[in-house]
């Protein structure tokens, strides 16, 4: 979970610089992903570091760190950079995840029309209704359904990828739409100290939910 994509600046601005200026905290965040974005994916290529799952376990760790240290009241520059580590590792991470779950989808396409089809023949053969061709049409038929299967696949493909690419980004924009307003709420009725605790409870889920994805991606 992205616990930390719709952290307003205003909240540490409030407690921790109520009369001073933050340009350098904004400066800091409007440069971190063109710094840590190429570096991380660059990371998850590597044979050794690419784990999608465990990536995710890292940011969301991190963002529980970030959050019990703001709720600590301890200087905010240590949780602010871990809160921009832990941002750009998610977000690659996400993507990459995604990518790699539709390319597996994909990828089992192949095996399951296979099988059906040989299945679909062995019971036509049983039940004694193949017809007799000769090796001409045979071979005609061979060509004109593989050609068929093809096209099927290669439609299911970009259906699959399409569909797959098309909902995350809607989840995302939904939740970057309805979660802010959630949280303004929840800081007007509990304060600073109520806003980290969600924050907090968010971090400790999303890393629950990656450690079950990490086991999942395991076994299969």
């Amino acid at each position: 979970m992205d616990t930390g994509a719709s952290t307003p600046s205003p909240i540490p601005r409030s407690v921790f610089w109520p009369h001073g200026s933050i340009t350098v905290i904004n400066e800091q965040r409007a440069s971190r992903p063109g710094v840590l974005v190429p570096v991380f994916g660059l990371l998850l290529d590597l044979p050794w570091f690419r784990s999608c799952p465990r990536a995710l376990i890292a940011s969301n760790f991190l963002l529980a760190l970030a959050h019990l240290q703001f709720i600590s009241r301890v200087a905010p520059i240590l949780p602010l950079c871990l809160l921009g580590i832990a941002f750009e590792l998610y977000g690659v991470a996400f993507w990459a995840a995604v990518a790699q779950t539709l390319v597996f989808t994909v990828q089992s396409w192949p095996n399951q029309n296979s099988n059906n089809s040989d299945s679909s023949r062995e019971f036509v053969r049983e039940g004694g209704y193949e017809s007799i061709r000769s090796s001409t049409d045979s071979e005609d038929a061979q060509g004109e359904s593989s050609d068929l299967a093809d096209s099927i696949h290669e439609g299911h493909e970009k259906a699959i990828m399409t569909l797959g690419f098309g909902v995350m980004t809607s989840l995302l924009n939904a939740s970057t739409a309805v979660v802010p307003i959630l949280l303004a709420e929840t800081e007007g009725m509990a304060g600073f100290d109520g806003l980290e605790r969600v924050f907090l409870v968010l971090a400790v889920l999303g890393y629950l939910a990656s450690v079950r994805l990490a086991w999942i991606w395991k076994i299969s």
